[in-house]
């Protein structure tokens, strides 16, 4: 996270601009196993609210011959009330992307930016506006299509 924040120095990457470590496991895993996943905005924690607000559980895990002890963090949703909570999502789910060499930093903020637009673009006469609902199923299905 260090190297990031020297690379993308106008960037806030601390508190609620930071990524929670529960996400960039999340993003990681999908490096691992070569498969992008969409991440739904609302879970694109900071790593703030996941210190504050995280449960943290630990199970006894058997496999084979091996007990273990696996501890999982339970990290509530952020809060999507306001177009400003909604960037600051999008934004750590971009660096959370950066962060696992999975997509840039660049990329995302592009992509994310063309697709914020249609919400404050004049729609067609005789259409009606787009509403954020279209636009998170529009993002859903990019990450779905092969």
């Amino acid at each position: 996270m260090d190297e990031m924040r020297a690379r993308f120095q106008g960037l806030h990457i601390h508190g609620t601009g930071e990524p929670s470590h529960t996400l960039l496991d999340e993003v990681c895993a999908q490096f691992e196993s070569r498969v992008l996943k969409y991440i739904e905005p609302q879970r694109c924690t900071s790593r703030e609210l996941e210190i504050t607000t995280g449960r943290s559980d630990k199970r006894l895990k058997l496999d084979a011959s091996t007990l273990s002890i696996k501890e999982t963090k339970r990290v509530p949703d952020e809060s999507m009330s306001t177009m400003f909570h909604l960037s600051l999502c999008l934004k750590r789910r971009a660096l959370a992307y950066e962060f696992a060499n999975l997509i840039s930093f660049k990329a995302h903020e592009l992509y994310m930016e063309k697709l914020l637009k249609h919400l404050s673009s004049e729609p067609p006469i005789n259409y009606q506006a787009t509403i954020p609902a279209q636009v998170f199923r529009a993002d859903r299905e990019v990450f779905h299509r092969k």
